[in-house]
């Protein structure tokens, strides 16, 4: 009877010449077929921890970055529909200046204003920093007055509005 040769301890559990209790020679078929049956079995328990590290290691970085970003649960607002209609534009505006009542999508975006002022937007998502900038292109070339309040409650030393301005003012 030939041993499978991993059971040999003689050499570290491997012989491959011979089987270890009889000291037989193993046709090189046999080696060959037991390798590449240890072989495959080693490389599917290999994949199906390193399957397992792979996923559990790229959810853990997904919901870091999720946490690191703001909410996209009002992504899908049509910003070009708010800033065309001026009723809309203007409750928003005073829900963030504190002048008026919220809906929740106007507490999420206040709760955000100065941390995206400050760090560029670097939790925004790409619609939100599209949708941002043409908001702020609207209200710097069409509503003034409430861009200016909007600065002196956000931004009164006009650090981060300067440059805003400078870069959406002349587009």
């Amino acid at each position: 009877m030939i041993h499978p040769v991993a059971e040999c301890p003689a050499f570290g559990g491997l012989r491959v010449d011979t089987d270890c209790r009889f000291g037989k020679k193993i046709e090189e078929a046999t080696i060959a077929s037991i390798m590449i049956e240890e072989g495959r079995e080693s490389f599917l328990k290999f994949c199906r921890m390193n399957t397992l590290t792979v996923v559990v290691v790229i959810s853990a970085l997904v919901t870091i970055i999720k946490a690191d970003m703001y909410t996209d649960r009002y992504d899908s607002i049509n910003v070009n529909d708010v800033i065309s209609n001026k009723r809309l534009l203007i409750a928003y505006v005073k829900c963030i200046l504190d002048k008026g009542r919220c809906t929740p999508e106007g507490k999420e975006l206040k709760s955000h204003i100065t941390d995206a002022l400050q760090s560029g937007c670097k939790k925004c998502t790409e619609k939100q920093r599209v949708d941002i900038k043409k908001v702020m292109k609207h209200l710097i070339h069409k509503e003034k007055k409430y861009w200016s309040e909007l600065v002196e409650m956000y931004d009164p030393e006009r650090i981060y509005s300067k440059m805003y301005e400078k870069e959406l003012g002349s587009i």
